[in-house]
């Protein structure tokens, strides 16, 4: 369940340039657009992404950027985790010179200058299975908040609760 990189080069003018494969199905940032998703789909989307997440990070790879707009349709429906753009290598030591994240699906101790580590990544997991589920972000800005002011909330308040009602008690309690 992770895109397939085929290639990748500069162009004769030196833009950078890869070619994955093609995944017609949208994202699912795209999907949510249109309202929450079914359970059922939510579910899909979480063994898949996690089953993703497993591989990197068995490969010592972390991808830093786990969100709806990250995981892509595959002409047939199946979640395809992409954008390893931010990704990094796990190792010992890591300097920190900024944030890189998506702040809505980062996890608090990223949005406080920590670097990214797989448990990091399982909790933009759970922010993206969040959203899907609610079709709206977990922290959402309210009146004139601005963006810091949301990531001080993600810092130091729990995730709000699942309010639909079809949601199982075990989603809600991963969630």
């Amino acid at each position: 369940n992770i895109c397939s990189v085929f290639t990748s080069g500069y162009t004769d003018s030196g833009q950078p340039y890869f070619v994955m494969e093609l995944l017609a199905g949208g994202s699912y940032a795209e999907r949510m657009a249109s309202g929450p998703l079914a359970i059922d789909e939510v579910i899909d989307v979480g063994i898949a992404v996690a089953d993703a997440l497993c591989v990197a990070h068995d490969a010592g790879i972390v991808h830093c950027d786990v969100k709806p707009a990250n995981i892509l349709r595959s002409s047939y429906g199946s979640p395809m985790l992409s954008d390893f753009g931010i990704a990094n290598l796990q190792a010992e030591t890591v300097t920190v010179t900024g944030i890189s994240a998506t702040p809505a699906f980062a996890a608090p101790e990223v949005l406080q200058g920590e670097p990214a580590t797989t448990q990091s990544d399982v909790y933009s997991l759970g922010a993206t299975l969040y959203a899907l589920t609610q079709g709206q972000l977990p922290f959402v800005r309210t009146g004139t908040e601005n963006a810091f002011a949301v990531m001080g909330r993600v810092i130091t308040e729990p995730v709000p609760a699942v309010t639909r009602a079809d949601v199982p008690i075990a989603l809600r309690a991963l969630l």
